[in-house]
């Protein structure tokens, strides 16, 4: 996945690229993070919500979006929704991470 990103982003540095994924357990996801951190783009931002406990052989628990060449303020309010999706939508075990794998930090 993160080879076609790359294409794209070579094509035209300066759009905005979403890329939506599934987590069910911690390794795909994190593997594709470090994916995309060796890739050389510079602006990547990650937003991830989990509803429940996640497992690899287990339900989908939650998702992921990461976002290249983010909006300016999206992380600010992305920073705000977060919480408060994950304590409507979380029974206890949901958790969220926000944070940027290359750029403003």
């Amino acid at each position: 996945m993160s080879r076609g990103l790359e294409s794209a982003h070579r094509k035209w540095p300066v759009g905005i690229y979403l890329l939506w994924y599934p987590i069910k357990g911690r390794r795909e996801p994190d593997a594709l993070a470090r994916a995309l951190v060796r890739s050389g783009i510079a602006k990547i931002l990650r937003a991830e919500l989990c509803v429940a406990a996640t497992r690899d052989e287990g339900p989908l628990g939650g998702c992921g979006l990461t976002i290249v060449n983010p909006p300016w303020t999206v992380d600010g309010e992305l920073s705000a929704m977060l919480p408060a999706l994950q304590s409507i939508l979380a029974a206890g075990a949901g958790s969220h991470r926000l944070d940027w794998l290359a750029g403003e930090r």
